[in-house]
C-alpha cells in the first residue's frame, strides 16, 4: 500500500514523521521533496508540487492532503495576505477533482483554523504581531467571551485592547480570518458533495474563547446542520494531523480498528485543560485516537493497546520550567503506581504506549527517570511528549496503531519502530526538555547565528543521545546517528537523522 501525503510544510514533525511511523507497519508514504515545500514564511513551490502530484498520484492507494499547503503555500503562509479566497479555491480544485477521476480513491484533507497566539512575536506571524500580538489576542478572547457569556468586564477589556491596536490592523486581521473561514466552508461543501472522505479542521494553538473559537462554533453548527458529523472533525492539533490521517487511511484500507484502553497518572488528569487547547485532556485523547482510526474501550481485556497517559496532578506546565512548577508533580498524581502499572502490563505481554502530557513543549523528567529505572524502554509500543498535548497524543496513537497493524499483517518493521521510538526520547526529552532549555538560558532565544546555534546544539545533544542509547537501547539495537540539524534554523525544533539497527 502507498499513501500520497502533501504535508503542511517541510519540518520533520509534519513531513518525515508520517513516513517513519507508517514504515513501522511496512507501509510506504510518498511525500514531495523538502526543497519544494517552502521554508517558514516562504511559501511552497506550488507548480513543482502540482507536477510531483501528477507523477505520483497513479501510484497512490489513498491521498492525505494539507489544504493550507496547496492553498496558501504552507501553515505559516496561511496566516498572511496576498491571495484571495477565490484564488485559494482555484488552487484546491485539483484535489476536489480526484474523486471524479478515481471514485474509489480515499481522499483525506485537513485545513487549520488560523491561530491567535497570545504573545508579541512575528516569527511566524505578520510583522505587526511583534508589537500588537498580545493585544490582538486579548481583544479576540475578551470580545468572544462577551459574545458568549455577556460578561461586561470582558466587554470593557475588549474595548481597552481595541484602543491599543490601530483599527486598520484589526480590520486586516479579521479580513484574513474571513478569507480562511470561507475556504474552510468551501472544503466542507466538498465533503458534503462526497469529494472528500474526511475533512479535519484542526484548532492550531487555541484557548477557551476567541475569534477562532467563534469560527469553530460556526463550523460545528454547519457540520451538524448538514449531517456531516462522521465526515468532518474539529479538534486541537496542527503538526500531527498529517500523520494521524495517514494512520487512519492505512487502518481503513486494512479493515482494522485498533482499540485503546487509557489509564492516567492522576485522578483529575482527564479533566484538566491542556495549554494551547480548548478542552480537557480526556477529550484530546479521544479525539486523536478517533482521528487515527481507533476507538477507546472500557477495559484492558478488550484493548489491543494499553494507553498510559501521564497527566499533571493539578495543572499542565511548560517543560522548561519543571524545576519551578508546583502544580504538575503534586499529591494529585501517583507516578510510582502509574509506572508500576506500565511494568505490570508489559510483564503480562500486553502492548503499552505512553503519552507524556504532563507538560507542554517537552517531556516530564520525573516520569522518564522513573520509567527508565523500571522498564526496558524499547519494550514500549510508542512514546511522545512534544509541543502540545494534541501533538503528542496523535503521535502516540498513530505509532501504536501502526505497530499493532504490523503485527497483524506480519509486516512489522522492528528497525523502523526502534528508530522512531528512540528519536522521540531524543527529541522530546533530551532536546526539548534539556538541551533547548540549556542553550536558551545560556545564549537567549535564537540570538546566536544559525551556524553557531547548530554547533552549540549538536555539542550538547550528541553526547546525551549516545549515552541515552547506551543505557536504554543498546541491547535492542545499534545506533547510527547520521545528522543533527535545525530545520528552520532556529532552536524551537531539531532534526535528527538516526537509525537503530535491531540486534
Amino acid at each position: 500500500m502507498r499513501i500520497l501525503l502533501i504535508p503542511v510544510d517541510a519540518r520533520p514533525v509534519t513531513r518525515d514523521i508520517a513516513v517513519e511511523v507508517a514504515a513501522v507497519a511496512g507501509i510506504e508514504v510518498m511525500v514531495p521533496p523538502k526543497e519544494i515545500l517552502g521554508f517558514l514564511k516562504e511559501p511552497a513551490d506550488l507548480a513543482a508540487i502540482g507536477a510531483w502530484m501528477a507523477e505520483h498520484l497513479p501510484l497512490a492507494d489513498a491521498v492525505v492532503v494539507s489544504l493550507d499547503l496547496l492553498g496558501y503555500g504552507g501553515l505559516c503562509p496561511s496566516r498572511f495576505g496576498g491571495v484571495t479566497a477565490a484564488q485559494v479555491k482555484e488552487r484546491l480544485a485539483p484535489v476536489f477533482r480526484l474523486k471524479a477521476e478515481r471514485p474509489d480513491l480515499p481522499v483525506y484533507a485537513f485545513s487549520a483554523t488560523m491561530r491567535i497566539p497570545a504573545y508579541n512575536s512575528d516569527a511566524e506571524e505578520p510583522e505587526y504581531w511583534a508589537t500588537y500580538g498580545y493585544d490582538l489576542w486579548r481583544l479576540s478572547y475578551c470580545d468572544d467571551k462577551y459574545q458568549v457569556t455577556g460578561d461586561e468586564a470582558a466587554r470593557a477589556e475588549a474595548e481597552a485592547a481595541a484602543a491599543r491596536v490601530p483599527a486598520e490592523l484589526v480590520a486586516e486581521f479579521r479580513a484574513r480570518r474571513a478569507r480562511n473561514f470561507a475556504v474552510n466552508l468551501h472544503a466542507l461543501d466538498m465533503a458534503e458533495q462526497g469529494l472528500l472522505d474526511l475533512i479535519v479542521f484542526p484548532q492550531d494553538d487555541t484557548s477557551e474563547f476567541g475569534w477562532n473559537i467563534a469560527e469553530q462554533r460556526q463550523l460545528r453548527a454547519e457540520i451538524n446542520r448538514r449531517g456531516l458529523g462522521m465526515k468532518a472533525l474539529i479538534y486541537p492539533g496542527a503538526d500531527e494531523v498529517g500523520l494521524a490521517l495517514v494512520a487512519r487511511a492505512v487502518n481503513r484500507a486494512a479493515g482494522v480498528t485498533p482499540k485503546f484502553y487509557p489509564f492516567y497518572s492522576s485522578t483529575k488528569g482527564p479533566l484538566i485543560h491542556a495549554r494551547y487547547e480548548d478542552r480537557p485532556l480526556g477529550e484530546t485523547v479521544k479525539g486523536q485516537i478517533f482521528a487515527c482510526g481507533g476507538l477507546l474501550v472500557d477495559s484492558p481485556a478488550e484493548a489491543d493497546i494499553l494507553l498510559a497517559v501521564n497527566t499533571p496532578g493539578d495543572e499542565q506546565g511548560e517543560a522548561p520550567e519543571q524545576a519551578h512548577r508546583r502544580l504538575v508533580d503534586t499529591a494529585g498524581r501517583n507516578l510510582p503506581e502509574f509506572v508500576a502499572r506500565i511494568a505490570h502490563y508489559i510483564r503480562e505481554g500486553r502492548p503499552v504506549a505512553v503519552a507524556d502530557l504532563a507538560y507542554a513543549n517537552g517531556a516530564d523528567d520525573a516520569l522518564i527517570s522513573l520509567l527508565g529505572e523500571t522498564v526496558a524502554l524499547p519494550d514500549l509500543e510508542a512514546y511522545a511528549g512534544w509541543n502540545t498535548a494534541g501533538n503528542s497524543m496523535g503521535t502516540v496513537a498513530a505509532h501504536a496503531a501502526m505497530r499493532h497493524l504490523g503485527r497483524r499483517t506480519g509486516r512489522l518493521n522492528q528497525g523502523a519502530h526502534l528508530s522512531f521510538l528512540l528519536k522521540r526520547f531524543a527529541d522530546d526529552y533530551l532536546y526539548q526538555f534539556q538541551v533547548r532549555t540549556e542553550v536558551r538560558e545560556a545564549h537567549g532565544v535564537d540570538r546566536l547565528p544559525p551556524d553557531e546555534l547548530l554547533a552549540e546544539t549538536a555539542r550538547r545533544l550528541e553526547p546525551g543521545l549516545r549515552a541515552f542509547h547506551a543505557r536504554h537501547f543498546a541491547r535492542a539495537g545499534e545506533l547510527k546517528l547520521k545528522q543533527i540539524y535545525l530545520p528552520w534554523k532556529r532552536s524551537f525544533e531539531v532534526g535528527l537523522d538516526l537509525e537503530v539497527i535491531p540486534r
